[in-house]
């Protein structure tokens, strides 16, 4: 695996003044630092995201040995969580169609660095893997294997054991490393993400209104000096969008960050 220097987040132009820069939260504003929101799992476009590998693990049987008891009101607590997702892909118009107001909005170039090295996030910030991918088999032997040290070694040293709670415990490890299995349909986005268990949110839970639902998601928070750039979508009016966007990065004090056009052909 080779580790990027930047990965991007597609997303509409009007975050750019709605959403991303100088957001208030708890009666704070959080100068300069940019905010992102995380959306709840089961609200985004991929409706099996976080549930897929569960599927595909407890139909293994080696799994299925290990977990005898009943864990749905664990499997709930596990699989409740919030997303912010990243790209490896540059110029995609996959992404830019789909996230990216059909090419009529922006990305957002981060350095890698800086989000994996946040203290915040490190422990949340992950690699997504595809089915039916080399990776993929690779990495459901290491959940299996991982899985079998705890049921045959038992749990770790200071933890009290009994059959509940090593199920429970074998469960959220499996849970933890499948929850970043995706569908191979997704392939194309080569996604890292920052997923953050719903017990371990410590900003305000909110709501916003599209195509008829209420979608739950909380704002999260990365340094200025992380945003490396910022993408104009395919089918902008280039020329203008860029010196407006310039105007506007500058104003706010991010004059340093780079804007750059997209270079797929593509009128919509």
């Amino acid at each position: 695996m080779t580790i990027p220097k930047l990965i991007y987040h597609y997303t509409n132009i009007e975050a750019l003044i709605s959403g991303i820069f100088n957001q208030k939260i708890g009666g704070s504003e959080k100068d300069n630092d940019i905010c992102l929101w995380a959306t709840h799992c089961e609200y985004l476009n991929d409706t099996i995201d976080s549930y897929l590998g569960d599927i595909l693990l407890h139909n293994n049987q080696e799994i299925k040995n290990m977990l005898k008891l009943d864990l749905k009101s664990v499997v709930d607590e596990f699989k409740s969580s919030y997303i912010i997702s990243f790209s490896e892909s540059k110029d995609c118009l996959p992404m830019w169609n789909m996230y990216g107001k059909n090419g009529k909005g922006i990305k957002l170039g981060f350095y890698f660095e800086k989000i994996i090295c946040n203290s915040k996030y490190v422990d949340n910030f992950h690699h997504c893997v595809y089915e039916n991918t080399e990776r993929y088999e690779n990495y459901c032997n290491m959940i299996v294997r991982e899985a079998k040290k705890i049921y045959e070694k038992g749990l770790p040293v200071g933890m009290e054991e009994n059959e509940m709670r090593k199920d429970a415990f074998i469960y959220g490890l499996i849970h933890a490393f499948a929850s970043q299995i995706k569908s191979q349909s997704y392939e194309h986005e080569k996604e890292w993400r920052i997923q953050i268990p719903a017990y371990k949110i410590n900003t305000p839970i909110e709501f916003r209104y599209c195509s008829g639902v209420l979608i739950p998601y909380t704002r999260q928070f990365l340094p200025k000096d992380s945003l490396k750039e910022v993408w104009i979508g395919p089918t902008n009016d280039m020329e203008r969008t860029e010196k407006s966007i310039k105007l506007y990065l500058d104003s706010i004090g991010f004059d340093k960050v780079d804007i750059k056009k997209s270079n797929i052909p593509f009128r919509n």
